[in-house]
């Protein structure tokens, strides 16, 4: 397995594993959803400082994803929100999506950014060293429908920064459905 970014993979090949790795858990609106996500992440990574990166197998075929957006503090712009993360029905339980997220993490602690965060499991999340925290020293940029996903992890050596104001997500980001 090897990690390419995602401008050096096939954008429909990227998308399919994207698409359908939601679609098959969660159902097709869902998968829809996610490949309209993916496609915007896409189209404006250049402007908005969006990495996305690709697991491909030994044929150099995507096997999964993941993408790191921005996260604006009024006091900071060194965080950066894991999401989403995908992994091919058939190379779930294999490492995949551990391998993106760590090698993502890395990417990100080697730029010198301070803070991850995400919003999914907290039991998967925490093996990675996410913590679950209140809204109110990390402020999600919408209201979420489950506070209890909500993560963050410093990176590096850095505690938990203090965040001051509300936060700002890239435009993909910026709709209250998907949180």
């Amino acid at each position: 397995m090897q990690m390419l970014t995602v401008e050096q993979c096939q954008r429909a090949d990227v998308e399919r594993v994207f698409y359908r790795a939601f679609a098959d858990a969660e159902g097709s609106a869902e998968g829809e959803t996610i490949l309209g996500l993916v496609r915007a992440l896409i189209d404006t990574a250049n402007q908005y400082r969006t990495q996305g990166f690709v697991a491909v197998d030994h044929t150099a075929v995507p096997i999964g994803g993941i993408f790191f957006t921005p996260l604006m503090f009024t006091n900071r712009a060194s965080v950066m929100m894991l999401s989403p993360v995908a992994v091919a029905a058939n190379y779930q339980g294999q490492g995949v999506g551990t391998y993106l997220i760590r090698q993502g993490l890395d990417a990100l602690t080697r730029q010198g950014i301070e803070l991850a965060v995400t919003y999914g499991d907290p039991q998967y999340y925490a093996r990675f060293g996410f913590e679950v925290v209140s809204l109110a020293a990390v402020a999600p940029p919408h209201e979420l429908a489950q506070p209890e996903g909500w993560q963050a992890m410093p990176l590096g050596d850095a505690p938990l920064p203090t965040l001051q104001g509300p936060s700002c997500c890239v435009p993909p980001f910026d709709k209250p459905a998907l949180w």
